[in-house]
């Protein structure tokens, strides 16, 4: 789950966190061969009009699963500044590879959770 905190006002021309609906369900033939896809081909693929850009003002939050296509549009005047907090319960993946385990536990921690909390921390280097 990612969270988005606008430092100053967004709109189309500063570059708004854009996300294309429905991306999160419908995987196409060969949506992985690249991990950047033009804005053209994603609309042939689920419609001009499921491509969202996400304005908003200073201090607003926005929140998502970011697990369909998105990404932060290029600023054409001015700019876009925001927090992004990332909250993941296993390793995020770059370039189709899991990346190092960075997050640690004590083994004797982890043995000690409840069976119903061991899978969010299963994850976890555990030492």
């Amino acid at each position: 789950m990612k969270f988005f905190f606008y430092l100053n006002d967004v709109n189309i021309d500063n570059g708004p966190f854009t996300y294309v609906e429905g991306s999160n369900k419908k995987i196409f033939k060969g949506w992985n061969i690249k991990q950047r896809w033009q804005d053209k081909e994603l609309a042939e693929i689920y419609g001009k009009e499921n491509i969202k850009h996400i304005t908003a003002n200073v201090g607003d939050l926005l929140m998502g699963w970011t697990n369909g296509w998105h990404k932060g549009e290029k600023a054409i005047k001015g700019s876009r500044m925001m927090l992004t907090i990332n909250f993941v319960i296993h390793p995020e993946l770059a370039d189709g590879k899991e990346q190092p385990l960075s997050f640690k536990i004590k083994k004797d921690f982890y043995d000690s959770l409840p069976d119903w909390k061991k899978p969010v921390a299963d994850f976890l280097l555990k030492e």
